[in-house]
């Protein structure tokens, strides 16, 4: 992602009012340019911060990045607009994306769960999904090689 849009991301962060004008022209110097993963990941970063679900429609719309960053803006839209998760569609596409080391929006789409799970009463397996958020945080400051990252894993579970 280039610095400008780093930037102005972070600045979107502390909730700078101009810093929405600024995300936008950053993004669309990005599309123009061609750098269509980083304007992607940048536009779902983005939508992701606002929290408004016109945002989050418009980044999910044409999405060219991975499946799970598709689900986990599909899933804060639904939670946005009072919809109920698509649970097992949720978990199922991290573990897949867990697998293939895609580790992205793990955290993010982990905590979404936890929150569904509180949500419908389901204190343990929200725990579960909270400690799973942790431990991909951990990998991924770690640097773990593909098999110690698989045992510490099954440790955890």
């Amino acid at each position: 992602m280039s610095v400008e849009v780093s930037q102005a991301l972070l600045c979107l962060q502390r909730r700078d009012d101009a810093a929405d004008e600024r995300v936008r022209r950053s993004l669309e110097v990005l599309r123009e340019a061609g750098h269509v993963d980083q304007f992607d990941h940048a536009r779902l970063e983005y939508a992701l911060l606002t929290n408004d679900p016109a945002v989050l429609r418009w980044a999910i719309e044409g999405l060219s990045e991975s499946l799970v960053s598709v689900c986990v803006a599909s899933a804060r839209l639904a939670r946005l607009e009072g919809q109920p998760l698509d649970v097992a569609n949720l978990e199922a596409t991290l573990e897949a994306a867990l697998a293939a080391e895609n580790f992205a929006e793990l955290p993010l789409g982990y905590e979404l769960l936890a929150h569904e799970l509180e949500t419908r009463g389901d204190a343990f397996q929200a725990a579960r999904m909270r400690e799973r958020a942790r431990s991909v945080n951990l990998e991924c400051a770690a640097g773990l090689p593909k098999l110690q990252r698989t045992a510490f894993l099954q440790l955890e579970a």
